[in-house]
């Protein structure tokens, strides 16, 4: 294994991964909303919607796909630390998909 460049390695770590998964989706879901609801609700008026109709469990599948790029890219890089960071943040929108499905 070779070592890895100072200028990116201090971009390789969990916290940052975690950062950018857990940022990813975030704005996967506001894209989502501009393109296909802006016109329609306001944000506010979007949110409370998915959860009258219990469509936020969806929805935030949805946006965790905005992960999959950013985990691949890392891993190709081989920035493993931020891999770690990027699958943690994915595991605790999953828990937050389950809660919004079942409870």
């Amino acid at each position: 294994m070779e070592k890895r460049n100072r200028k990116t390695a201090g971009y390789d770590n969990p916290y940052f991964g975690a950062f950018l998964g857990l940022t990813f989706p975030i704005i996967a879901f506001l894209l989502f909303w501009v393109y296909e609801f802006s016109d329609q609700y306001s944000l506010s008026e979007y949110y409370d919607t998915l959860f009258n109709k219990s469509q936020m469990s969806a929805v935030l599948s949805l946006s965790v796909l905005a992960n999959l790029p950013v985990f691949f890219l890392n891993l190709w890089n081989q920035r493993y630390g931020n891999v770690k960071g990027i699958l943690g943040a994915t595991f605790l929108y999953g828990a937050l998909i389950i809660l919004f499905k079942f409870f």
